[in-house]
């Protein structure tokens, strides 16, 4: 059952990369600023090697350890239910930034509170880092915003 858990934690967490993926993909499509388009573009990249990570650990098989009695945590996820708002066509490069935003932290919250919860060590420390690459795009993000009020 534990076993069972956290591979449907995975895969909605896989779920969860792609959905962002194809967030940023439709970003991409409608921005025509060379600057938003490259960040995009990174993030684009991120989602995808996160998604590739989480795969791999489904592929290898690294759930054993879920039959430790600690793993009884039930974890409830808001952040997968919830919806992105829609980009417009005419959204401007802030307001794709800002959408962004939203979506990197609420992934942040996701990974942070997948490697609390989890016993098993290396999925703790593949959501750990993953909640750490968010970070990144957080900052990443709110540097670009910074940079688009100074305008």
């Amino acid at each position: 059952m534990r076993k069972l858990l956290l591979r449907i934690i995975l895969e909605k967490a896989i779920a969860f990369e792609e959905n962002a993926y194809r967030y940023y993909e439709e970003a991409l499509e409608r921005t025509a600023m060379i600057e938003t388009a490259e960040l995009l573009r990174k993030l684009l990249s991120d989602e995808l090697r996160h998604r590739l990570k989480l795969e791999e650990m489904q592929r290898t098989g690294d759930i054993e350890g879920l039959s430790a009695p600690e793993s009884r945590n039930y974890i409830y996820i808001k952040e997968l239910r919830e919806k992105w708002p829609l980009l417009h066509p005419w959204s401007s490069r802030a307001e794709i930034l800002k959408l962004a935003l939203k979506k990197e932290m609420s992934a942040h919250q996701f990974y942070r509170r997948l490697a609390e919860k989890t016993p098993l060590k290396t999925a703790k420390e593949a959501f750990s880092a993953l909640a750490g690459e968010e970070l990144e795009h957080i900052k990443r993000i709110q540097a670009e915003l910074k940079k688009e009020n100074a305008l």
